[in-house]
């Protein structure tokens, strides 16, 4: 079970695109926070990863630090200890914190937007300060730690011609892991898609210029998951979401929600599958969500790209149409880029037989 725990609605910044609304101050208690763990480790499922999310969860730095510790006494010769991870934008994440977090093992997403022009036009202080120096100094911080992380990019109409570029700096940066997240919730137009599939062609052949300069592999996740979807003939159970079933958001209030991008101001009541502290997991509610997420779509059935496509991320759904079961045709069109442009950069490293493709994604066709 991996157990998100949403620190805070309160952020230092203010991005363009923030699906989780409002900034305001209500951080989690700790007892919110132990009875969520004590939840999930009286359910049947293993306690595998404790999230830090929010608003910023670095501004309940504090928190954190007993949130671990408290986590570790609970687990203590029931289980293996958990993985910890954060996702952050790493504006308070200067050398000392990096330092102090180490002993937590703590696991990185870090939001970074692209070079700064981009960056800053999307995500400023609250203020409109830049915030690109200090999250550019916390990915050096990090790098130099070697502590485990990626970042993320959102992708909006507005940084689509930097996405090429932006892989090239964070390579160069040292990080091993970019992932690209598209911003389902922006206007896109029919030239804004011609505009995307064409910063894909770019951003996949910076991809394969990294592959062919020889190791590390720097890990792209738009290509990674499209690769391994065609490799092994489409997603399995364990590729897709774990929406409810082995994922579950917790709110400063103590509400559970499916997914951690669906907490927002913790107001949408029809998402909401338990409480921490009034009877835990709603069942009904619950298998309810899930059976409409994981329903097939009307008009699905015979697409060609259907065991490929992630058309069942209730989230990205319940973002795009307010139903995590129904698909919005804008998500049909990403899903084919995404799809058209892995196996073509794919193709082109196949036929190459370039051996960090190959070690990565066919280690036993390696040639010696």
């Amino acid at each position: 079970m991996r157990l998100t725990l949403f620190l805070d609605h309160a952020c230092n910044l203010a991005c363009t695109y923030c699906y989780n609304g409002r900034k305001f101050s209500r951080p989690m208690s700790l007892d919110t926070a132990r009875a969520a763990v004590k939840l999930v480790l009286d359910s049947p499922t293993p306690l595998i990863q404790v999230g830090f999310f929010g608003g910023e969860p670095l501004l309940q730095q504090d928190l954190i630090g007993q949130v671990v510790e408290m986590v570790r006494g609970e687990v203590a010769g029931r289980q293996a200890e958990p993985l910890f991870t954060m996702t952050t934008n790493a504006t308070l994440l200067d050398g000392p914190t990096v330092q102090r977090l180490a002993a937590f093992k703590m696991h990185y997403g870090v939001s970074i937007d692209g070079p700064q022009p981009y960056h800053d036009a999307a995500r400023p202080y609250a203020g409109g300060q830049s915030s690109f120096p200090k999250v550019l100094a916390a990915l050096g911080h990090l790098v130099q730690a070697g502590a485990p992380l990626k970042t993320i990019t959102v992708v909006t109409p507005r940084n689509l011609e930097a996405l090429a570029d932006t892989f090239r700096m964070l390579a160069d940066l040292g990080v091993r892991h970019v992932h690209f997240s598209l911003d389902y919730e922006s206007p896109w137009t029919e030239a804004d898609l011609e505009r995307y599939r064409l910063a894909l062609r770019q951003l996949g052949d910076a991809w394969a210029d990294r592959c062919r300069a020889g190791g590390p592999y720097v890990l792209v996740s738009i290509f990674e998951n499209k690769i391994r979807s065609h490799i092994k003939g489409g997603y399995s159970c364990a590729d897709q979401c774990d929406f409810g079933c082995a994922e579950w958001a917790v709110a400063p209030s103590g509400h559970i929600y499916p997914c951690d991008r669906l907490v927002g101001e913790d107001t949408r009541e029809d998402l909401i599958i338990g409480d921490v502290h009034h009877g835990g997991i709603f069942l009904d509610r619950l298998k309810a969500l899930v059976a409409r997420k994981n329903a097939l779509p009307e008009g699905c059935e015979e697409c060609q790209y259907r065991q490929r496509c992630m058309h069942w991320c209730g989230c990205v759904n319940y973002a795009m149409t307010g139903d995590v079961g129904e698909v919005d045709g804008l998500l049909c069109r990403f899903e084919q880029i995404h799809i058209e442009e892995s196996d073509r950069v794919a193709a082109l490293l196949f036929q190459e037989q370039n051996p960090v493709f190959l070690t990565h994604f066919y280690k036993g066709l390696v040639k010696k």
